[in-house]
């Protein structure tokens, strides 16, 4: 996935820093006994980083936000997921 900073308005601490997030790896489910994941990797920024993960299951119109110490997901239902990241400057970047 793609993904693009935003900062806040003030003296913009995120100038000259990069705080990217990206999928990593993923695995599907394949069979009854195979664990799902999708394996994030943030780089940049300045730690601790926050997460959010935005979540729309299949054949749900409802859509939740949740926060989140893990940046990864362990065994996700099917369905669209995003995750928010924000250092501690308050830079954020979003993957999908």
């Amino acid at each position: 996935g793609t993904a693009s900073a935003t900062c806040p308005e003030e003296a913009n601490p995120c100038q000259g820093t990069s705080l990217n997030a990206s999928v990593f790896s993923k695995q599907e489910k394949q069979c009854f006994d195979a664990q799902s994941f999708v394996d994030i990797q943030v780089k940049g920024g300045t730690a601790p980083y926050h997460y959010s993960w935005t979540v729309q299951e299949s054949g749900s119109s409802e859509v939740q936000t949740y926060p989140s110490d893990q940046e990864d997901l362990l065994d996700p239902q099917p369905g669209s997921y995003s995750l928010t990241v924000e250092d501690a400057k308050g830079c954020s970047t979003s993957v999908q």
